[in-house]
């Protein structure tokens, strides 16, 4: 894991996130390389709104201007060189363009903080890329501030298909940092597991066999609650997950949940790809 893209739209969040990246890099000797989307602004000459002819050179070198600015700003606040790049078009296609074209190892991308004390607000370019992309992405919150993984919890639901390779990220994060993981399973009712769980419990448990790493059954009826809960009790430092369709993310991303960070904590996210390149 040595390549880290970071999309920026020079906002707070974003800014935070890009001081995470270079920090994180630091600590795994790897290179950062910040990302801006930029598009033609519209604007209203009469009743009807027209694209401005304008030079399109000019407002790519006013982007990569503002990208060299913020570069420079990292390097004071880091000592980490960052490279820095920006192209026309909206910000998801062409996040998941540079993805596919650049092959990044990981995606880190900043969260805002709503009006509501202590809650998150993941916005919809995030989500979109978390679900779309092809390597893992780590979502910072406004308030966190690097520090090493010493212990990281794995939520999940042990679905039945859960295909342990796509936990490789995880794996590599947590023997970097030689991290404790532990592996979250919150139930609204402590109940006999059943055999399709035991069996992927079981796979799971077999993969991470070379790690420190204890299983755990977290009973609460809310699962953002029984998730901040476990955060605070054992002090954790991320939270990682597979957004797949059988999965605790899209539990927690389904209506009423939707663009609301999993838990209010100022942690990061980890989510790793459902599938591969």
């Amino acid at each position: 894991m040595k390549t880290i893209l970071v999309p920026t739209d020079f906002s707070d969040a974003a800014k935070n996130a890009s001081i995470y990246a270079a920090e994180f890099a630091k600590s795994i000797q790897g290179k950062v390389t910040l990302y801006h989307a930029y598009h033609v602004p519209l604007v209203i000459t009469t009743d009807m709104p027209t694209t401005v002819m304008m030079d399109m050179q000019a407002l790519e070198d006013a982007n990569i201007d503002r990208l060299r600015k913020e570069a420079s700003y990292i390097k004071e606040q880091t000592d980490v060189e960052v490279s820095y790049m920006a192209t026309e078009g909206f910000a998801v296609d062409e996040i998941l363009e540079i993805e596919r074209s650049q092959k990044p190892d990981l995606i880190i991308m900043g969260m805002q903080k709503t009006d509501a004390i202590s809650e998150f607000f993941i916005g919809s370019i995030a989500t979109d890329v978390i679900r779309q992309s092809l390597v893992p992405v780590m979502i910072i919150p406004l308030d966190a501030k690097y520090k090493p993984f010493k212990k990281i919890v794995f939520a999940t639901d042990y679905s039945i298909d859960i295909d342990t390779h796509l936990l490789e990220p995880l794996k590599e994060i947590s023997k970097i940092f030689y991290s404790k993981l532990f592996i979250l399973n919150i139930v609204k009712e402590l109940e006999l597991v059943g055999v399709g769980k035991e069996v992927s419990r079981m796979r799971i448990n077999n993969y991470f066999e070379d790690l420190e790493h204890t299983h755990y059954y977290f009973k609460d009826e809310d699962i953002i609650h029984g998730l901040n809960e476990f955060i605070e009790e054992y002090a954790v430092d991320v939270v990682t997950m597979l957004p797949h369709k059988h999965n605790l993310f899209q539990r927690m991303f389904k209506e009423g949940y939707t663009k609301k960070m999993a838990f209010h904590t100022n942690i990061p996210l980890l989510t790793m790809p459902s599938r591969t390149f």
